[in-house]
């Protein structure tokens, strides 16, 4: 395996399970241009190796899962082409483990929020810690979820349930999410690593031909609305040009409130 230390990526091998660790601690494991080119590379080798027969991805700390999004790299006011191009980054990548033939287990071990919840939806199945909250607030920052969050949380979720979530931008816990069917397990923090372990466990005994094509299957069945995704970036990158983009950004780093005009 390469080395993706310097992106912020830890790469493991357990058994016949490729464990793919978000290791910038400091950040909330925040998804950077580097760290998704970093699991766009595992993937490529995921895929290309017969005997590793499911992945699970999980975040380092007890913090967070991913809080999203790095805010330093896609809250760029003004610049169109630059936000766009990170949402396209992180649709292609999110794209990519949808449709990686290994299952892929989302191993939710603290927060996970805009992006971060985006790529959790990307994974097969999700795996989250008592108490954990899971959202997409990018509203309350003058924007919306740009990676194929609302499409994902639409066939996840419902129409209505998605709304609240990317209308109100409030998280809710893990238990809510496992309710809503948006969430697999729900296990205490020191579980989380053996549930995952064991649910791969079981993953890897299976058929991988009638896994991967399971899966293709079922991506298929949803290919139609993830087709019109691509508008999703399109918005985002449009509403990066508004007056009220530079104020949530603002207030973003400045912890206050932001004081919205409409412009």
């Amino acid at each position: 395996m390469n080395d993706y230390a310097a992106a912020g990526l830890q790469v493991a091998r357990r058994g016949a399970s490729l464990w793919l660790t978000l290791n910038r601690p400091e950040r909330l494991n925040a998804l950077s241009r580097a760290l998704l080119r970093a699991l766009d590379g595992a993937l490529d080798e995921v895929g290309s190796d017969p005997d590793v027969r499911c992945v699970v991805l999980t975040g380092e700390g007890s913090k967070a899962f991913s809080a999203g999004a790095d805010v330093k790299e896609w809250m760029e006011p003004k610049n169109y082409q630059a936000v766009r191009e990170f949402c396209n980054l992180g649709q292609e990548v999110f794209r990519r483990i949808e449709l990686c033939p290994k299952p892929v287990i989302a191993a939710i071990n603290g927060v996970a929020l805009g992006g971060g919840l985006e790529l959790a939806m990307a994974c097969d199945l999700r795996i989250a810690v008592e108490g954990a909250r899971l959202g997409q607030p990018e509203v309350t920052l003058g924007a919306y979820p740009g990676w194929q969050g609302i499409s994902r949380l639409v066939r996840h979720v419902g129409l209505s349930r998605a709304k609240e979530l990317f209308l109100l931008g409030e998280p809710i816990t893990a238990e809510r999410a496992a309710e809503w069917g948006l969430v697999n397990q729900v296990v205490p923090a020191d579980r989380l690593a053996d549930a995952a372990g064991e649910m791969a466990d079981v993953l890897a005994r299976r058929g991988p031909l009638a896994l991967a094509i399971g899966k293709e299957v079922a991506a298929l069945t949803s290919e139609i609305p993830l087709a019109h995704a691509k508008l999703e970036s399109l918005g985002v990158a449009l509403i990066a040009m508004t007056d009220d983009f530079v104020e949530g950004a603002a207030a973003f780093r400045e912890k206050r409130l932001a004081k919205f005009t409409g412009r």
